[in-house]
């Protein structure tokens, strides 16, 4: 019973491993334009 517990603790690691590789380049455009954005703001407030 240990072993299946094991094998099904390793199946949900491998795919939030690819859930977290398909995401990570629409994060990484996220985490961009979110810099961008503060940025924009932080020129804006000390004009």
């Amino acid at each position: 019973m240990r072993d299946l517990s094991a094998i099904k603790k390793l199946k949900l690691e491998i795919n939030a491993g690819d859930n977290i590789r398909d995401r990570s380049f629409n994060d990484d455009v996220e985490f961009t334009a979110r810099q961008k954005i503060k940025q924009g703001i932080s020129l804006v407030k000390s004009k």
